[in-house]
């Protein structure tokens, strides 16, 4: 998701983002080609005991049909994974490994993007015609895959929208798949983030701060002051529930609020601030037990929460880390880096204005998170002496 954002920060492009496809696991994996996912598998260099052990666990499988208090024989499934297997997520990625590989990595001005079932294809250029017929092209290449895989996408479902903030380059083109016109929407939403056509964010912060205040409220009505949940069941509520549904990928919505020297009025997602501290406050007066009119630095004091500037900023710092520190064979690993090493004059997205905000995490070493053998002998000795004075002693000594 954020990859496709950093392409998309660039307005000189005009850049056509296309929501491909939503087809749930539990409906596609019943249809899965044994043999298919096999080449798959040895395709993308699979050790040959793992894929006899998987081409093994998929033969001679059966399966009943139900219905009311009627159920059938064991019926033989030729196709399809077990779902609810640890390793049938795992499956499915392989594949629909091809499905992302439609495009040359060469081709900078196309690109695909998906997670588990949600598929993306993006097209950039300096008009909308000529995105939509690369987009056109792409879709011809996706619908031959889903004729060699078993997979039929229900167009209807399609979504297309058109990125630009040139109202002049503007134009409501469709793009036809089969036969079939999608046209584009002023907002689409993919991986649970409201994209608007502008790439302002407008829609995103409603949502967030909609869903916000309901659920908030629904805690406050198990929050009564006489009867009702204790302070601090509230606040784990508050902090475990409410918090991650409204930040939810905020570090590609929102820029960190900063205010140089010599500036008098901050820079930075100010707005945004404001409307989801309106969340933050209703929490602290549910919380606290507040009047309505209490000042909102009073009610964050009692009820233990920090500013909401200060809170929002921490959290991108957070995601800012996590992304500065990831290993070089991340896929995200090229895109932050140039989001680390270049500050454009124009265009910016909330990546760089991130990492532009917060320096100090520019150097930080990456960190491989890649398994290691339990049983590897490691080159420390760790020794643990078996008092405190004698392992003072051997601090001294060393």
């Amino acid at each position: 998701m954020k990859s496709m954002l950093l392409r998309a920060g660039s307005d000189r492009t005009s850049l056509t983002d296309y929501g491909w496809y939503r087809i749930r696991v539990e409906l596609a994996t019943s249809s899965l080609l044994h043999t298919r996912l096999i080449h798959n598998l040895r395709k993308r260099q699979v050790p040959e005991n793992l894929v006899g052990w998987i081409s093994s666990f998929l033969t001679g499988r059966t399966t009943n049909l139900k219905f009311d208090d009627y159920t059938s024989e064991p019926l033989q499934a030729s196709t399809g994974i077990p779902q609810g297997s640890p390793i049938s997520p795992i499956l499915y990625l392989f594949y629909g490994a091809d499905l992302l590989e439609i495009t040359e990595v060469s081709q900078r001005d196309r690109f695909t993007a998906g997670y588990i079932d949600d598929t993306m294809l993006a097209a950039t250029s300096k008009t909308i015609e000529e995105n939509v017929a690369k987009l056109e092209e792409m879709a011809s290449e996706a619908l031959k895959w889903s004729d060699t895989h078993a997979c039929k996408f229900d167009v209807t479902k399609f979504q297309l929208i058109h990125f630009t903030r040139n109202q002049r380059k503007y134009r409501e083109l469709p793009v036809t798949v089969a036969d079939h016109q999608v046209l584009p929407t002023e907002t689409a939403k993919y991986l649970g983030i409201i994209l608007d056509r502008r790439l302002r964010w407008r829609e995103q912060v409603e949502r967030a701060t909609s869903v916000g205040t309901s659920t908030m409220l629904a805690v406050a009505r198990l929050s009564k002051s006489t009867r009702g949940l204790p302070q601090r069941y509230a606040m784990q509520l508050y902090r475990s529930v409410v918090q991650p549904k409204v930040e939810f990928g905020l570090p590609v919505w929102y820029e960190p609020i900063r205010k140089g020297d010599g500036d008098k009025r901050k820079k930075g997602s100010v707005g945004v601030a404001r409307k989801l501290g309106k969340v933050q406050r209703l929490a602290a007066r549910v919380i606290t037990g507040g009047f309505r009119t209490t000042a909102t630095e009073v009610l964050d004091y009692h009820a233990g929460l920090p500013p909401i500037e200060v809170h929002l900023n921490q959290v991108v710092f957070n995601a800012a880390v996590r992304m500065a520190t990831l290993p070089n064979h991340h896929p995200l690993r090229r895109s932050i880096k140039r989001c680390i090493n270049l500050y454009p004059r124009y265009h910016r997205s909330p990546i760089h204005e991130l990492f532009h905000t917060f320096p100090e995490i520019r150097a930080l070493e990456t960190i491989d998170t890649t398994p290691t053998d339990p049983s590897q002998q490691s080159n420390i000795e760790v020794i643990i002496a078996p008092s405190k004075e004698e392992a003072m002693e051997d601090a001294e000594r060393v």
